[in-house]
């Protein structure tokens, strides 16, 4: 692909080929960046969330089609057995995003708790579940400094313990 500016001096010209290629560091060649020249909307945003904004996709486009088979498919599995492929490779990221959600909903129905036990205790319950949650997804995708990250453990642990000791209680 050619492309031409209309240059105001040889100093506006040096400036733009400087903006579009980079220096290799092994040789010293000029090396083209592509995403230099691209509008900046292409490198900000990103179709359909695939993980991939729309600079990439132009300039590689087979890698689209190949995203978009893998999101149907997954969609797909979804349906069928109620997880994707997908999903497997970090199960405890998959159950932090969907989980906190759940329990949201649980607790803003209010049509039932288990016996033995009033609404507003229950509520809490669900309340530090899903707090729990949150916070082991917070582990998982932020990398907190030590501080942090002991209390998000005290948390999680809190919330996962509470979680399993109410497991059969997990109704609507």
């Amino acid at each position: 692909m050619l492309v031409v500016w209309e240059a105001e001096s040889k100093r506006h010209v040096r400036y733009l080929l400087v903006r579009v290629f980079k220096m290799d560091d092994a040789g010293g060649k000029m090396k083209f960046d592509y995403y230099k020249i691209m509008p900046e909307w292409t490198t900000k945003y990103s179709p359909f969330d695939m993980g991939y904004n729309y600079a990439h996709y132009f300039r590689a486009p087979h890698r689209f089609v190949h995203d978009l088979y893998n999101r149907v498919k997954w969609f797909i599995q979804r349906g069928q057995r109620g997880y994707a492929d997908c999903d497997v490779w970090s199960l405890d990221f998959y159950l932090c995003r969907w989980m906190p959600a759940a329990l949201k909903v649980l607790e803003t129905n209010n049509i039932g708790h288990p016996i033995g036990m009033t609404r507003r205790g229950w509520n809490t319950r669900l309340r530090i579940m899903r707090e729990g949650f949150e916070a082991a997804h917070e582990i998982g995708d932020k990398m907190p400094d030590r501080p942090e990250f002991n209390r998000l453990e005290r948390k999680m642990n809190k919330g996962l313990k509470m979680f399993s000791k109410h497991f059969l209680s997990l109704w609507d």
